[in-house]
């Protein structure tokens, strides 16, 4: 097992410790715990793991972390960890890291702990209400894959721009390419 699976298993068990330690800890203490896990292990986890800057962003290439969660690309901030798939030309690492680049200003802009609760609850408000693609109808989603092809969107976007996408239409993946509409 090399050094960075190991630890990228640190990162997800001090999580589970963290969350566990919630039970028995005062509330200060629980906030400084949860903010260590949250706002510093992605940095130590992206300097540990001899990532580099791609375009002013935290890049962790070949990441074992979106491997076991089956994704392309995840934005946990500050950093943004890509799969090798991602890397291909097939994959387009411009258009993914772009998306990513997205999330991590929604993140920033939500001060990063409410954007995973807000995240989490419109996905399962989504998926309980049988909407027939929850994770593409999502706002925070809506909003990525409507300007991962726009280059210069990211100079040019409104703060919390999200919200236009939060009551927008119903989007629909196109049959041949995956692409959305």
């Amino acid at each position: 097992m090399k050094a960075l699976d190991r630890f990228e298993g640190v990162i997800l068990g001090s999580a589970a410790l963290a969350c566990a330690g919630l039970c028995t800890l005062s509330a200060s203490t629980c906030g400084l715990m949860l903010a260590a896990v949250i706002y510093l292990l992605p940095v130590a986890w992206w300097a540990l793991s001899g990532a580099a800057m791609r375009d002013g962003t935290r890049v962790i290439e070949h990441s074992d972390i979106v491997d076991w969660l089956e994704v392309e690309a995840i934005a946990l901030w500050p950093c943004v960890a890509l799969s090798g798939a991602a890397l291909t030309a097939k994959g387009n690492p411009t258009r993914t890291l772009r998306h990513e680049r997205i999330h991590l200003a929604q993140q920033s802009e939500c001060l990063v702990l409410p954007f995973y609760a807000l995240y989490l609850a419109e996905g399962l408000i989504r998926y309980m209400a049988r909407d027939p693609l929850p994770y593409d109808n999502m706002c925070f989603e809506a909003e990525a894959f409507d300007n991962e092809r726009r280059p210069s969107y990211l100079r040019k976007r409104q703060r919390f721009a999200f919200l236009n996408y939060f009551t927008s239409r119903t989007r629909s993946r196109c049959p041949g390419n995956g692409d959305m509409l």
